[in-house]
């Protein structure tokens, strides 16, 4: 186990000049790479007092409102994957309410799901509206394949839950929760996590999340609290591809310009450089092994209305970066960026390996590979991303290398994550849990 500070410096002005005063964040990592634990023994939010209302610094300052959003992928392999993330679901509800119990605390929770689905350019592509398109960062009270007889939350998109101490632990307090009658809080929870596996291809999961945030969304109202933690995670078994409406990357008659269609050719191959800098796109053939140092396309001049003429066409991660680490008067989602928790649950980065296959290999399957380039040929002999990882027990969890997700999410100071080919997300529900339960025991 090792410890990692971090030091912030907080900025006051007033008629005396300015002061700064710095506050170290202990993270407890263990030497292995797994998840951090925070130790909040010294640390105290920041904000810029220049700009925002000067925080209140004593102990038990924050809310006690924590808002969970999940982003569940619902693209056609995520269906096993959703299984998994409804059963683990319960190792974040028991832990830290079981503290709650504990330590007398009350916890006022909200806890909402989007989608991927996000449409795809200017164009779309089979199974994939125009952008913004889809689910296009909408709250889903109810998953597109939840089970019958499921209900979703009363009045709301999301649940709204408040938990404080009593006998049996677990169960939000009578009179304030929008639970509906007869469906706990696990079974509410999975009924809305289940949103199928009908979304389109080429996920947004970043820009769905960045939608249901920042834009302003009927569904969405009343759900993210200024005074509230914000916990974000991802669960997702591709690379985002979060792009401008206007790119026409994903247009399938644009096969001349940007090869086959399918979410390697046109996704990743335009999202991530790799090598030296300045990088280089991974190639449209087989790479012969994993490739180097592979990062984020950089995109600056990509927005709205640009269609992404390179280097890469996907967003640059920096929008999501500054969204989640800026305070909210330089466009960041928080006053404090130290509210705000990331998690993944996504393939590892690495390797980023490219081999010859077909494309319609089924799901959970191990790629059928081909010798030559053919993108006519039956079935067709095309570039494919190679899983960076499976589970060898069951070959449905499996997942390609999330190069950009990971670098917005270990770009924010409180992250944590595990790998959606784990047969349990368990461990990584009980991470979230203590740094939640760290920052909510100042």
């Amino acid at each position: 186990m090792r410890r990692v500070a971090f030091t912030v410096a907080i900025l006051g002005i007033g008629a005396l000049g300015a002061c700064t005063i710095d506050r170290t964040i202990g993270i407890n990592q263990p030497d292995d790479g797994g998840a951090a634990v925070l130790d909040m023994a010294t640390w105290r939010p920041s904000v810029d007092l220049a700009r925002a209302p000067a925080p209140d610094l004593s102990p038990n300052s924050h809310s006690g409102k924590v808002d969970f959003l999940f982003m569940v992928d619902d693209s056609n392999s995520m269906a096993a994957m959703q299984d998994v993330l409804a059963r683990s679901f319960v190792n974040l509800h028991k832990f830290l309410l079981a503290k709650v119990t504990a330590e007398g605390r009350t916890v006022d929770v909200n806890l909402g799901v989007v989608t991927s689905d996000y449409g795809a350019g200017t164009t779309g592509a089979p199974g994939c509206q125009p952008s913004p398109g889809g689910k296009a960062g909408r709250l889903q009270a109810i998953g597109a394949g939840a089970k019958q007889g499921c209900l979703p939350p009363v009045g709301a998109n999301f649940i709204h839950a408040v938990f404080a101490p009593n006998p049996n632990g677990w169960d939000p307090k009578d009179g304030e929760n929008n639970l509906p009658p007869g469906q706990d809080f696990e079974a509410t929870f999975a009924c809305m996590s289940a949103v199928g596996a009908q979304g389109c291809g080429f996920e947004h999961q970043l820009e769905s999340v960045h939608a249901a945030l920042h834009n302003n969304i009927p569904e969405n109202k009343g759900f993210l609290r200024d005074d509230a933690l914000l916990v974000v995670v991802f669960v997702t078994n591709e690379d985002d591809a979060s792009a401008s409406p206007a790119t026409d990357v994903f247009d399938r008659n644009k096969a001349q310009q940007y090869g086959y269609e399918d979410s390697y050719s046109r996704q990743t191959r335009f999202a991530i450089v790799c090598g030296p800098d300045p990088g280089a796109f991974p190639p449209y053939a087989d790479s012969n092994g994993p490739l180097s140092n592979c990062r984020p396309a950089p995109n600056p001049n990509a927005s709205e209305n640009y269609a992404g003429d390179g280097p890469g066409k996907q967003y640059d991660v920096s929008r999501y970066i500054d969204f989640f680490t800026k305070p909210r008067w330089q466009g960041g989602v928080k006053d404090d960026p130290l509210r705000v928790i990331l998690a993944s649950i996504a393939a590892p980065a690495d390797p980023v390996t490219v081999i010859l296959g077909n494309p319609a290999t089924p799901a959970g399957q191990s790629y059928l590979q081909c010798g030559q380039l053919n993108e006519n040929s039956t079935p067709p002999c095309v570039p494919l991303l190679q899983h960076s990882c499976t589970n060898p027990q069951r070959p449905v969890l499996f997942g390609d290398p999330a190069v950009r997700l990971s670098a917005v999410v270990n770009a924010v100071q409180l992250h944590t994550g595990s790998s959606i080919c784990d047969g349990d997300y368990g461990d990584t529900m009980v991470s979230i849990a203590k740094i939640v339960d760290a920052y909510l025991g100042l």
